[in-house]
Order: C-alpha cells, then sequence, then structure tokens
C-alpha cells in the first residue's frame, strides 16, 4: 500500500545517504546476534529488526514512560519471566524477545489461527500482553463461534481505552490503540526492510545490506 511505500522510498534514501559509513565490529557483532536470535526462533531477521526499531530505535538505553526498557522494550517482569539474567546483555535480550514473539505466535497458531492471523495477534500481545488481546477476542467472539481473526481483534483492541467496556474484561483498560499502531508499522516497515535487502537492487549481500541498514537507521 501507499504507506508501506513511502516507508520504502525513505528507508532507501536514508540508507543511500549513509551507504559510506563505516560499519564498526560492534554493529556486526550485533547484526550477527539479531540473525542468530531470529534463525534460532524462526522469526524472520526482517521482522526482529522492524520490532527493534519500533520499539526502542536501536537505542539500548531506551526507556520508556512506562518504565520498559532496552532495545525490545520488554517490562522487568518480562524479562524475568523469559529467564534473562543480565537485562544490559543485549545479545541475551533480543534472543529473549525472539523466542518471547515466537512463542506468542506459536500459542495463537495451536488455538486454530492461521500463519497471518497468528504473526499478528503475536504482535500485538509482544506490544500490549497477551491477557488484553484474549480480551479483545472475546469483545468480537460470538457465542459458541469460532475465533475472530486479526482483522476484526485490530478493530477490538482501541475500545479498551473505554472504562465502560473493559470494566467487563478479565484484564482491563489497556492501550489498545497502540498495539494496532505497533502492528501496522512494524508490519509495514519488515515490509520496506525485506524489500530493501532483497528487492531488484539487492546485489545479494545481505549481511552487509542489513548492517547497512542498522546504520542508517541509528544516525540521523
Amino acid at each position: 500500500g501507499p504507506e508501506a511505500e513511502a516507508t520504502h522510498k525513505a528507508l532507501r534514501e536514508r540508507l543511500d545517504s549513509n551507504k559510506d559509513g563505516q560499519i564498526d565490529e560492534t554493529e556486526r557483532a550485533a547484526l550477527r546476534d539479531l540473525r542468530k536470535a531470529a534463525a534460532g526462533n524462526k522469526v524472520e531477521p526482517y521482522l526482529l529488526m522492524a520490532i527493534i526499531h519500533q520499539e526502542s530505535h536501536f537505542y539500548p538505553e531506551a526507556v520508556s514512560a512506562t518504565g520498559v526498557r532496552g532495545l525490545m522494550q520488554m517490562t522487568s517482569t518480562t524479562l524475568e519471566h523469559l529467564g534473562v539474567k543480565n537485562p544490559d546483555d543485549q545479545a541475551e535480550v533480543v534472543a529473549a524477545g525472539a523466542r518471547y514473539l515466537a512463542d506468542l505466535r506459536q500459542g495463537y497458531a495451536d488455538m486454530g489461527y492461521g500463519p497471518e492471523d497468528a504473526q499478528m495477534l503475536g504482535l500485538a500481545a509482544f506490544n500490549v500482553g497477551q491477557g488484553h488481546v484474549s480480551d479483545a477476542i472475546e469483545l468480537v467472539r460470538e457465542e459458541g463461534g469460532p475465533r475472530p481473526g486479526w482483522r476484526d481483534v485490530r478493530q477490538a483492541l482501541p475500545l479498551l481505552t473505554r472504562p465502560d467496556i473493559a470494566a467487563a474484561t478479565k484484564y482491563g483498560l489497556c492501550r489498545g490503540y497502540e498495539a494496532v499502531d505497533f502492528v501496522d508499522k512494524v508490519r509495514y516497515f519488515a515490509f520496506a526492510i525485506k524489500g530493501l535487502v532483497l528487492g531488484p537492487r539487492a546485489d545479494g549481500a545481505q549481511d552487509e545490506k542489513l548492517a547497512g541498514l542498522g546504520l542508517a537507521l541509528t544516525r540521523p
């Protein structure tokens, strides 16, 4: 769509403007960690890179207004649940984040969702929490009917900002519109990255291109 095409164009301009930048060993190591985490959990590296960009813009010290931190912007409770021993070890955090997304996605697949719906629901749950996504599912699920797909859940999540509606749910109020925005942006961003790395202008040097993207995205 137009938004994805605009994102693709903007990224190409950023990448071209930084093509002479020096990619140091730290950046290469970060890319290796990302690719290892992605491969180990069957998550596309483009998707993982899109999540990190959306969550922290590749800034390891990023802390949100709600207290989540690091490249993947996960809470201390989530990091502990995932067995992260050192929250300042970004390789460990990225691997844990990839595993968390894979587990969420598999959970929805086990419920009977297809790959696309499971991916989108998993991303939403990564952002806002699995409980709130479950609440949104139940809001639009007809009694005795099948579970609604992402398109319907996408419409329901913003309703959880309304106290009158959230009061009747198990997990209560949440910023559901932020989860929808997160999924949309990650989806478009992953599309753009994949197009830049594997598109018509790709020359096969995927690692170099991904590293260059990281460089372009983190430097104004």
